[in-house]
Protein backbone atom coordinates (compact mmCIF):
# COMPACT_ATOMS: atom_id res chain seq x y z
CA UNK A 1 0.00 0.00 0.00
CA UNK A 2 2.81 2.39 0.96
CA UNK A 3 4.64 1.60 -2.27
CA UNK A 4 1.48 2.30 -4.30
CA UNK A 5 1.07 5.65 -2.57
CA UNK A 6 4.70 6.51 -3.34
CA UNK A 7 4.23 5.65 -7.02
CA UNK A 8 1.01 7.69 -7.16
CA UNK A 9 2.71 10.69 -5.56
CA UNK A 10 5.63 10.39 -8.00
CA UNK A 11 3.31 10.26 -11.00
CA UNK A 12 1.32 13.25 -9.71
CA UNK A 13 4.54 15.20 -9.15
CA UNK A 14 5.79 14.36 -12.66
CA UNK A 15 2.51 15.42 -14.25
CA UNK A 16 2.55 18.65 -12.28
CA UNK A 17 6.09 19.37 -13.45
CA UNK A 18 5.11 18.69 -17.06
CA UNK A 19 2.16 21.06 -16.84
CA UNK A 20 4.33 23.77 -15.31
CA UNK A 21 7.04 23.22 -17.93
CA UNK A 22 4.48 23.43 -20.72
CA UNK A 23 3.06 26.63 -19.24
CA UNK A 24 6.54 28.18 -19.16
CA UNK A 25 6.89 27.85 -22.93
CA UNK A 26 6.59 31.26 -24.50
CA UNK A 27 6.83 30.17 -28.11
CA UNK A 28 4.37 28.54 -30.48
CA UNK A 29 5.21 27.53 -34.02
CA UNK A 30 1.72 27.30 -35.56
CA UNK A 31 -1.35 29.52 -35.70
CA UNK A 32 -4.91 29.30 -36.98
CA UNK A 33 -6.77 32.54 -37.76
CA UNK A 34 -10.31 33.52 -38.68
CA UNK A 35 -11.18 36.89 -40.24
CA UNK A 36 -14.73 38.10 -40.80
CA UNK A 37 -15.54 41.32 -42.69
CA UNK A 38 -19.10 42.62 -42.81
CA UNK A 39 -20.78 45.99 -43.36
CA UNK A 40 -23.48 45.09 -40.80
CA UNK A 41 -20.84 45.20 -38.04
CA UNK A 42 -21.10 49.00 -38.25
CA UNK A 43 -24.91 48.97 -37.80
CA UNK A 44 -25.41 51.10 -40.91
CA UNK A 45 -28.86 49.65 -41.66
CA UNK A 46 -27.85 49.07 -45.26
CA UNK A 47 -26.30 46.15 -47.13
CA UNK A 48 -24.23 46.68 -50.24
CA UNK A 49 -20.91 46.75 -52.09
CA UNK A 50 -18.28 44.65 -50.25
CA UNK A 51 -20.85 43.13 -47.95
CA UNK A 52 -19.07 40.07 -46.55
CA UNK A 53 -15.64 38.46 -46.43
CA UNK A 54 -14.59 35.25 -44.73
CA UNK A 55 -10.98 34.04 -44.40
CA UNK A 56 -9.62 30.95 -42.63
CA UNK A 57 -5.86 30.47 -42.49
CA UNK A 58 -3.18 28.21 -41.05
CA UNK A 59 0.40 29.37 -40.74
CA UNK A 60 3.64 28.02 -39.37
CA UNK A 61 7.31 28.90 -39.01
CA UNK A 62 9.28 27.46 -41.92
CA UNK A 63 11.60 24.73 -40.63
CA UNK A 64 14.16 25.14 -43.41
CA UNK A 65 15.68 28.61 -43.28
CA UNK A 66 19.04 29.40 -44.88
CA UNK A 67 19.33 32.52 -42.72
CA UNK A 68 18.74 31.51 -39.05
CA UNK A 69 18.49 35.13 -37.88
CA UNK A 70 15.73 35.92 -40.39
CA UNK A 71 12.36 34.35 -39.71
CA UNK A 72 10.19 32.84 -42.47
CA UNK A 73 6.48 32.12 -42.03
CA UNK A 74 4.26 30.18 -44.44
CA UNK A 75 0.50 30.80 -44.53
CA UNK A 76 -2.27 28.90 -46.32
CA UNK A 77 -5.64 30.58 -46.64
CA UNK A 78 -9.18 29.84 -47.80
CA UNK A 79 -11.30 32.92 -48.46
CA UNK A 80 -14.56 34.15 -49.95
CA UNK A 81 -15.56 37.69 -51.00
CA UNK A 82 -19.18 38.77 -51.61
CA UNK A 83 -20.31 41.93 -53.40
CA UNK A 84 -23.77 43.48 -54.00
CA UNK A 85 -25.02 46.69 -55.62
CA UNK A 86 -25.78 49.66 -53.36
CA UNK A 87 -29.11 48.17 -52.22
CA UNK A 88 -29.91 44.54 -51.45
CA UNK A 89 -33.46 44.69 -52.92
CA UNK A 90 -32.52 45.78 -56.46
CA UNK A 91 -33.77 43.45 -59.19
CA UNK A 92 -33.60 45.90 -62.12
CA UNK A 93 -30.18 45.56 -63.83
CA UNK A 94 -30.42 49.15 -65.07
CA UNK A 95 -30.26 50.36 -61.47
CA UNK A 96 -27.35 48.20 -60.38
CA UNK A 97 -24.31 50.45 -59.82
CA UNK A 98 -22.04 47.42 -59.50
CA UNK A 99 -22.67 43.71 -60.22
CA UNK A 100 -23.57 40.94 -57.82
CA UNK A 101 -20.33 38.99 -57.55
CA UNK A 102 -18.53 36.39 -55.47
CA UNK A 103 -14.95 35.18 -55.42
CA UNK A 104 -13.76 31.98 -53.71
CA UNK A 105 -10.03 31.30 -53.50
CA UNK A 106 -7.12 29.48 -51.88
CA UNK A 107 -3.80 31.23 -51.31
CA UNK A 108 -0.25 30.29 -50.30
CA UNK A 109 1.85 33.10 -48.80
CA UNK A 110 5.54 33.25 -47.79
CA UNK A 111 6.60 35.99 -45.38
CA UNK A 112 10.24 36.75 -44.58
CA UNK A 113 11.39 39.10 -41.80
CA UNK A 114 14.80 40.74 -42.10
CA UNK A 115 17.19 41.95 -39.40
CA UNK A 116 16.57 45.61 -40.28
CA UNK A 117 12.88 45.27 -39.34
CA UNK A 118 11.55 45.01 -42.89
CA UNK A 119 9.25 42.29 -44.19
CA UNK A 120 8.79 40.79 -47.66
CA UNK A 121 5.76 38.70 -48.58
CA UNK A 122 4.73 37.07 -51.82
CA UNK A 123 1.83 34.81 -52.62
CA UNK A 124 0.02 32.78 -55.23
CA UNK A 125 -3.76 32.40 -55.24
CA UNK A 126 -6.18 30.36 -57.33
CA UNK A 127 -9.90 31.01 -57.24
CA UNK A 128 -13.19 31.13 -59.07
CA UNK A 129 -15.41 34.09 -59.89
CA UNK A 130 -19.17 33.86 -60.41
CA UNK A 131 -21.85 31.37 -59.43
CA UNK A 132 -19.25 28.66 -58.77
CA UNK A 133 -17.91 30.77 -55.87
CA UNK A 134 -20.98 29.89 -53.77
CA UNK A 135 -21.44 33.54 -52.74
CA UNK A 136 -25.20 33.51 -53.34
CA UNK A 137 -25.68 30.43 -51.15
CA UNK A 138 -23.44 31.82 -48.41
CA UNK A 139 -25.37 35.08 -48.26
CA UNK A 140 -28.77 33.38 -48.25
CA UNK A 141 -27.73 30.98 -45.46
CA UNK A 142 -26.25 33.82 -43.40
CA UNK A 143 -29.37 35.97 -43.78
CA UNK A 144 -31.58 33.03 -42.83
CA UNK A 145 -29.51 32.38 -39.70
CA UNK A 146 -29.78 35.98 -38.47
CA UNK A 147 -33.39 36.19 -39.70
CA UNK A 148 -33.16 39.22 -42.00
CA UNK A 149 -34.34 40.03 -45.53
CA UNK A 150 -33.56 37.74 -48.48
CA UNK A 151 -31.30 39.30 -51.13
CA UNK A 152 -32.72 39.23 -54.64
CA UNK A 153 -30.89 39.94 -57.87
CA UNK A 154 -28.33 37.14 -57.81
CA UNK A 155 -29.68 36.01 -61.19
CA UNK A 156 -27.69 38.93 -62.63
CA UNK A 157 -24.35 37.93 -61.12
CA UNK A 158 -21.12 37.70 -63.12
CA UNK A 159 -20.25 34.63 -65.17
CA UNK A 160 -17.83 31.95 -63.93
CA UNK A 161 -14.11 32.31 -64.54
CA UNK A 162 -11.05 30.66 -63.01
CA UNK A 163 -8.67 33.18 -61.46
CA UNK A 164 -4.89 33.05 -61.05
CA UNK A 165 -3.15 35.88 -59.19
CA UNK A 166 0.35 36.70 -57.95
CA UNK A 167 0.86 39.15 -55.10
CA UNK A 168 3.68 40.76 -53.14
CA UNK A 169 4.06 43.15 -50.20
CA UNK A 170 7.05 44.93 -48.67
CA UNK A 171 7.05 46.89 -45.40
CA UNK A 172 9.86 49.03 -44.03
CA UNK A 173 10.19 50.71 -40.60
CA UNK A 174 10.44 54.48 -41.08
CA UNK A 175 10.90 55.07 -37.36
CA UNK A 176 13.97 52.85 -37.17
CA UNK A 177 14.21 49.20 -36.19
CA UNK A 178 12.35 48.47 -32.95
CA UNK A 179 15.25 47.32 -30.77
CA UNK A 180 14.37 49.31 -27.66
CA UNK A 181 11.08 49.73 -25.89
CA UNK A 182 8.92 52.45 -27.45
CA UNK A 183 5.23 53.17 -27.73
CA UNK A 184 4.96 54.54 -31.26
CA UNK A 185 6.32 53.57 -34.68
CA UNK A 186 5.64 54.04 -38.37
CA UNK A 187 6.02 51.61 -41.29
CA UNK A 188 5.81 52.19 -45.05
CA UNK A 189 3.84 49.61 -47.02
CA UNK A 190 4.00 48.74 -50.72
CA UNK A 191 1.75 46.05 -52.16
CA UNK A 192 0.75 44.79 -55.59
CA UNK A 193 -1.31 42.12 -57.33
CA UNK A 194 -1.08 40.78 -60.88
CA UNK A 195 -3.65 38.41 -62.40
CA UNK A 196 -6.90 38.03 -64.26
CA UNK A 197 -8.95 38.72 -61.10
CA UNK A 198 -7.09 41.64 -59.51
CA UNK A 199 -4.31 43.80 -60.94
CA UNK A 200 -3.36 46.80 -58.81
CA UNK A 201 -0.63 48.64 -56.92
CA UNK A 202 -0.95 50.01 -53.36
CA UNK A 203 1.16 52.39 -51.26
CA UNK A 204 0.44 53.20 -47.64
CA UNK A 205 1.57 53.64 -44.04
CA UNK A 206 0.91 51.96 -40.71
CA UNK A 207 1.08 54.01 -37.53
CA UNK A 208 1.06 52.06 -34.24
CA UNK A 209 0.64 53.58 -30.77
CA UNK A 210 0.67 51.52 -27.57
CA UNK A 211 2.46 48.47 -26.17
CA UNK A 212 4.40 47.29 -29.22
CA UNK A 213 6.60 44.44 -30.38
CA UNK A 214 8.98 44.61 -33.30
CA UNK A 215 7.60 43.58 -36.69
CA UNK A 216 9.10 40.09 -36.62
CA UNK A 217 6.98 39.11 -33.61
CA UNK A 218 3.92 41.36 -33.78
CA UNK A 219 0.23 40.68 -34.29
CA UNK A 220 0.30 43.48 -36.90
CA UNK A 221 2.15 41.14 -39.27
CA UNK A 222 0.79 37.85 -37.92
CA UNK A 223 4.34 37.03 -36.84
CA UNK A 224 4.03 35.91 -33.20
CA UNK A 225 5.35 32.46 -34.12
CA UNK A 226 8.74 31.04 -33.13
CA UNK A 227 10.70 27.80 -33.04
CA UNK A 228 12.35 28.84 -29.75
CA UNK A 229 11.58 31.27 -26.93
CA UNK A 230 11.58 34.82 -28.37
CA UNK A 231 13.22 37.86 -26.83
CA UNK A 232 9.97 39.68 -26.07
CA UNK A 233 9.87 43.22 -24.78
CA UNK A 234 6.31 42.47 -23.64
CA UNK A 235 4.49 39.13 -23.53
CA UNK A 236 1.35 41.08 -24.46
CA UNK A 237 0.65 43.65 -27.15
CA UNK A 238 -2.08 46.27 -27.08
CA UNK A 239 -2.06 49.17 -29.49
CA UNK A 240 -4.20 51.40 -31.69
CA UNK A 241 -3.31 51.63 -35.36
CA UNK A 242 -4.08 53.80 -38.36
CA UNK A 243 -3.39 52.55 -41.89
CA UNK A 244 -4.08 54.92 -44.83
CA UNK A 245 -3.54 53.55 -48.35
CA UNK A 246 -3.82 54.71 -51.94
CA UNK A 247 -4.46 52.28 -54.80
CA UNK A 248 -3.98 52.36 -58.55
CA UNK A 249 -6.54 49.88 -59.86
CA UNK A 250 -5.91 48.41 -63.31
CA UNK A 251 -8.30 45.45 -63.32
CA UNK A 252 -10.97 44.16 -60.95
CA UNK A 253 -12.93 41.15 -62.18
CA UNK A 254 -15.55 41.52 -59.42
CA UNK A 255 -16.57 44.73 -61.22
CA UNK A 256 -15.57 44.15 -64.85
CA UNK A 257 -16.20 40.42 -65.12
CA UNK A 258 -13.81 37.68 -66.18
CA UNK A 259 -10.84 39.01 -68.15
CA UNK A 260 -10.97 36.19 -70.73
CA UNK A 261 -14.74 36.02 -71.14
CA UNK A 262 -16.67 37.53 -74.02
CA UNK A 263 -19.95 37.20 -72.13
CA UNK A 264 -18.95 38.54 -68.73
CA UNK A 265 -22.50 38.70 -67.36
CA UNK A 266 -25.64 40.86 -67.60
CA UNK A 267 -24.18 43.64 -65.40
CA UNK A 268 -20.61 44.98 -65.27
CA UNK A 269 -19.09 48.27 -64.09
CA UNK A 270 -16.17 50.48 -65.09
CA UNK A 271 -13.46 50.73 -62.46
CA UNK A 272 -12.35 53.92 -60.74
CA UNK A 273 -8.57 53.91 -61.37
CA UNK A 274 -7.63 55.72 -58.16
CA UNK A 275 -9.11 54.91 -54.79
CA UNK A 276 -8.21 55.44 -51.15
CA UNK A 277 -8.72 53.38 -48.03
CA UNK A 278 -8.41 54.19 -44.34
CA UNK A 279 -8.21 51.41 -41.75
CA UNK A 280 -8.29 52.20 -38.04
CA UNK A 281 -8.65 49.95 -35.01
CA UNK A 282 -7.11 48.08 -32.09
CA UNK A 283 -4.87 45.01 -31.95
CA UNK A 284 -4.28 42.80 -28.92
CA UNK A 285 -2.09 39.73 -28.46
CA UNK A 286 -1.29 37.41 -25.57
CA UNK A 287 0.91 34.31 -25.63
CA UNK A 288 -1.59 32.06 -27.40
CA UNK A 289 -4.29 34.37 -28.69
CA UNK A 290 -4.71 37.53 -30.77
CA UNK A 291 -7.62 39.77 -31.70
CA UNK A 292 -7.96 42.61 -34.20
CA UNK A 293 -10.93 44.97 -34.44
CA UNK A 294 -10.95 47.44 -37.34
CA UNK A 295 -13.17 49.88 -39.19
CA UNK A 296 -12.48 50.37 -42.90
CA UNK A 297 -13.50 53.29 -45.11
CA UNK A 298 -12.97 52.90 -48.86
CA UNK A 299 -13.74 55.32 -51.67
CA UNK A 300 -15.71 54.25 -54.75
CA UNK A 301 -14.25 51.26 -56.61
CA UNK A 302 -16.48 51.80 -59.67
CA UNK A 303 -17.18 55.08 -61.46
CA UNK A 304 -20.96 54.94 -61.09
CA UNK A 305 -21.16 53.68 -57.52
CA UNK A 306 -23.47 55.93 -55.50
CA UNK A 307 -21.31 56.23 -52.42
CA UNK A 308 -18.12 55.22 -50.66
CA UNK A 309 -18.24 52.12 -48.47
CA UNK A 310 -17.60 51.28 -44.83
CA UNK A 311 -17.33 47.92 -43.11
CA UNK A 312 -16.05 46.29 -39.94
CA UNK A 313 -13.40 43.59 -39.63
CA UNK A 314 -12.80 41.07 -36.84
CA UNK A 315 -9.79 38.75 -36.61
CA UNK A 316 -9.25 36.03 -34.00
CA UNK A 317 -6.12 33.86 -33.84
CA UNK A 318 -4.91 30.94 -31.74
CA UNK A 319 -1.32 29.69 -31.56
CA UNK A 320 -0.17 26.20 -30.67
CA UNK A 321 2.63 23.63 -30.88
CA UNK A 322 2.08 20.31 -32.63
Amino acid sequence: MRRSRTIAVSIATLLSQLVVAQDLHRHFSKEVSLISDNDNYLVQKRDGYYTNGFFLSLQHVATKNKHPQEKVIMRYELGQLIFNPYKYSITDPEKMDRPFAGYLFVKANRSRFFQNGSNLQYNLSVGVLGKASGAEQTQRIYHNIINIYPVEGWGYQLKNELGLNLGAQYTYPLSGELRSQQFIDLHAIGRGSLGNTFTNAVAGLMLRIGVLEKAEQSVAWNSRLHNSDPDYFHTHELFAFYQPEGMLQLYNATLQGGAFLKDKGPVTADIEPWLYQHRVGIMYAARRTSAVLAIVHRTKEARHMRRAENYGSIQLSYRFKS
